[in-house]
């Protein structure tokens, strides 16, 4: 023969067990019932003003980012990435780093957690500052360092765009473009 089953309700107030229905085993099973009808509480104008108030709030603050920000309001700014549909014959532009190292080879610099900890997202984000103030690339420079503190250093940056031509859906050619290049201010230790 099984223990009793018990069940208590979430509700506020004390609960009291209570004999309900008798379990498959013929024994009695108790459950808790809140001594408060309904079991349930309103919420205190306070509360209710307080809800009503931050509610409105984010209300504004997404309004206002969607209508006249970027996406340096986030999380009030207008998420862009997912708001386009892509045309089957279209292009598609990414932006990315690339950049030449102390050994002569060009590398791609490893973006996201895995890399040097800037996303993607981040460069398409800034990209209109950084063509405008290339010096910025020297910070990627030194997350770079970083990231892979044996590599060879990175003594040139380029900011590029691939472009994946597209046809009936499917990648047709790639080209890419150098938007911007900086070099590296010491390059041994940036």
């Amino acid at each position: 023969m099984s223990p009793p089953r018990t069940s208590t309700a979430a509700t506020r107030g004390r609960s009291r067990p209570c004999p309900d229905r008798r379990a498959e085993n013929g024994a009695a099973t108790v459950v808790a019932v809140s001594e408060q009808a309904g079991g349930a509480q309103s919420l205190s104008r306070a509360s209710r003003v307080w809800r009503v108030v931050a509610l409105l709030a984010v209300a504004v603050g997404i309004t206002a980012g969607t209508l006249g920000e970027d996406d340096r309001s986030w999380p009030f700014s207008p998420m862009t990435q997912f708001a386009f549909k892509v045309d089957p014959n279209s292009e598609i532009h990414s932006l990315g780093l690339e950049a030449d190292d102390t050994s002569g080879a060009r590398v791609t610099v490893p973006l996201g957690g895995g890399g040097i900890g800037l996303e993607r997202a981040e460069i398409e984000g800034q990209a209109t500052r950084i063509e405008a103030e290339p010096h910025r690339l020297q910070a990627v420079a030194v997350m770079y360092a970083d990231h892979a503190p044996h590599a060879p250093r990175l003594t040139k940056i380029y900011l590029v765009d691939t472009v994946s031509k597209l046809r009936d859906s499917e990648v047709v050619s790639k080209s890419q473009t150098t938007k911007t290049t900086w070099t590296v201010r010491h390059p041994g230790k940036p």
